[in-house]
């Protein structure tokens, strides 16, 4: 049998490759959802806001805090936040929950997905499906994103020294 593996439309890398992503983002329109990780850390919450505010100008910019769970209820309510801000597209931000519910919200919504990793250990960018929980955390499904393509975009800081970013050398 053949392995088959399925990459990113694209993958950036690079110091603040983050203040960038407006450039990145271009080809998928006007108006972006960023769905950050709540749990990512204040410090680095602000570090990643101010990057989008200065890679995207502020009315291209709705930003929302992703839940606990990549469950239905929770890509359900991103899906709305998408329609009723008129999102053109989907940024993920965060760990691999986040990163699940940002891609299955944007497949559903059927607009396309930006994934910025803040935990190394993370295979979302990479990964073409999404994990789906029920809200009682047991793994009910996982879900295929269209056309068995994975994320049109992932972007991750290389950090060159440990104040560049409060988590020092991991990827962002």
């Amino acid at each position: 049998m053949a392995n088959v593996s399925i990459f990113p439309g694209k993958y950036v890398q690079g110091r603040k490759a983050l203040e960038q992503i407006g450039e990145h983002l271009a080809a998928f329109g006007t108006r972006y959802l960023a769905l950050v990780n709540p749990t990512i850390g204040q410090a680095c919450m602000d570090q990643v806001t101010s990057a989008l505010r200065r890679g995207l100008r502020e009315e291209q910019l709705v930003l929302a805090e992703g839940g606990v769970e990549c469950c239905m209820r929770e890509i359900r309510r991103v899906e709305a936040l998408i329609s009723e801000n008129h999102c053109d597209a989907v940024i993920g931000v965060g760990g691999g929950k986040t990163l699940d519910t940002a891609k299955a919200a944007a497949y559903y919504a059927g607009v396309p997905v930006a994934i910025v990793p803040t935990a190394a250990s993370s295979d979302a960018p990479c990964s073409a499906l999404a994990v789906i929980y029920t809200e009682q955390v047991c793994r009910c499904q996982l879900k295929m994103h269209k056309k068995r393509q994975t994320c049109k975009k992932a972007l991750a800081n290389s950090c060159g020294t440990a104040q560049d970013f409060p988590f020092g050398t991991c990827k962002l």
